[in-house]
């Protein structure tokens, strides 16, 4: 059985957060299966994946949010609902630029979200970073917002004003379909062990 690589991400999650946290899965966008979508079962809450607007300025993203535009029914982000997004996932946040922890929890916690919402930094820092940051509209002002790990060991907390959109896409989010069924975070913790357990004895029947 093959599993992708966004289901793996959602599973290792739900089992390093525990049935208390498990409250974010992968969802389907465009097709039934590009999971570009992160949804918050705590907030029920949509996240488009950072790949989709990765380089992209506000008012770049800004002019395809109208209806028949590519991110129709999406809209930016506020920084509140970033910082809810990384609280529902067990990550600290913070309203500064700071090392916010480090503790491996929390770097753990920091790449199972990332493998979901799309790493944004490695492929301008470089390998030893990894984290999901991006732009959004704070008071009128475009704010850089998110959270990066460097080299496996402490977690970064982005909070500033910029207009660059260097390693960063931009934070979409909308309102989860209420004819798609949400699974129950405690279900996704009982998957997610019962998933491992099956990999281990396939492993000692091997």
């Amino acid at each position: 059985m093959i599993i992708g690589k966004r289901c793996i991400a959602a599973l290792a999650f739900a089992l390093a957060a525990g049935a208390a946290n498990a409250t974010l899965i992968s969802g389907a966008w465009q097709t039934s299966t590009d999971n570009l979508l992160t949804i918050d079962t705590a907030t029920k809450l949509e996240w488009l994946d950072l790949s989709q607007t990765y380089g992209m300025t506000l008012q770049q993203v800004t002019a395809l949010l109208g209806a028949g535009q590519p991110f129709s029914g999406f809209q930016l982000a506020t920084a509140a609902q970033v910082h809810d997004l990384m609280g529902n996932a067990g990550l600290p946040f913070s309203t500064s630029n700071s090392t916010i922890s480090t503790a491996s929890a929390d770097i753990l916690e920091a790449q199972a979200l990332t493998a979901l919402l799309s790493d944004t930094m490695s492929s301008t820092y470089g390998s030893a970073y990894y984290g999901s940051r991006a732009l959004l509209s704070d008071n009128g002002l475009s704010r850089m917002v998110g959270y990066y790990a460097i080299n496996g060991t402490a977690l970064r907390n982005d909070y500033f004003v910029t207009s660059s959109s260097a390693a960063s896409g931009v934070w979409l989010v909308r309102q989860a379909s209420s004819g798609v069924p949400i699974p129950e975070p405690q279900s996704l913790a009982l998957l997610g062990m019962g998933l491992a357990v099956l990999a281990l004895k396939r492993r000692r029947n091997v």
